[in-house]
């Protein structure tokens, strides 16, 4: 499973750690946990 990410001119990548949540009816769900050293968010197994 890849997490999709916006790419755009002007774009500055997230921290190292940045958390990605999914939000459905009001309950948060972390998905990805963005990894600095590969450059994209890293699914959440």
């Amino acid at each position: 499973m890849r997490v999709p990410e916006w790419k755009f001119k002007g774009y500055f990548a997230p921290k190292d750690g940045a958390e990605l949540y999914e939000v459905i009816n009001g309950k948060e769900f972390l998905r990805a946990i963005y990894d600095e050293d590969v450059g994209r968010f890293v699914p959440i197994q």
